[in-house]
């Protein structure tokens, strides 16, 4: 499960991981689900199945006003790390592609998508993985060190904590 399409000509995550499913792809069938589409060829040959997911907007992707609004009253208000709130509707888009998934591991790549692990028999034996990615505690916490702005400093190192905090419990969550 990859919140970006995996592609050897993309980004470092993109990058990792399409060398990391092609290298699998040589020993198990692999299956990706990811919003859509995928690009590269030698990430869609080596690919046993491809579910792509619509890339969801929602009204405050409209302006950055209300970006920047949804974003403070989320980071004052919530429990919840900004990565994980940035990731929630493409977690819904993806929930429909997961449900009655057959494999023998899901390796789920980002913090963001953390949130779609099943809880206890709807595991149904199958162990998760989870990859951090730029681990967002540490990001955040970077982030407020080097802020100028007071505000945005509080805000940034609030996440910090709570991205810390919900990073603990997923990686206690996750088989590995």
């Amino acid at each position: 499960l990859s919140p970006f399409p995996p592609d050897h000509n993309g980004g470092g995550g993109q990058i990792r991981q399409a060398h990391l499913f092609t290298a699998l792809a040589d020993h198990a069938a692999i299956h990706l689900i990811c919003p859509g589409p995928v690009n590269d060829p030698v990430v869609l040959a080596a690919a046993a199945t491809v579910v792509t997911t619509p890339s969801p907007t929602g009204w405050r992707d409209s302006h950055p006003w209300w970006r920047r609004a949804a974003d403070l009253a989320a980071t004052v208000g919530s429990p919840t790390p900004m990565e994980v709130r940035a990731f929630g509707s493409l977690r819904r888009a993806m929930l429909p592609a997961i449900e009655g998934l057959t494999v023998d591991l899901v390796l789920v790549e980002f913090a963001g998508l953390a949130p779609l692990l099943p809880k206890g028999s709807r595991r149904r034996g199958v162990p998760w993985v989870l990859t951090f990615h730029n681990l967002p505690s540490r990001m955040s916490a970077h982030q407020a060190a080097i802020m100028p702005r007071r505000r945005q400093r509080w805000l940034l190192a609030r996440d910090a904590r709570i991205a810390a905090a919900f990073e603990r419990r997923a990686a206690a969550a996750f088989d590995a």
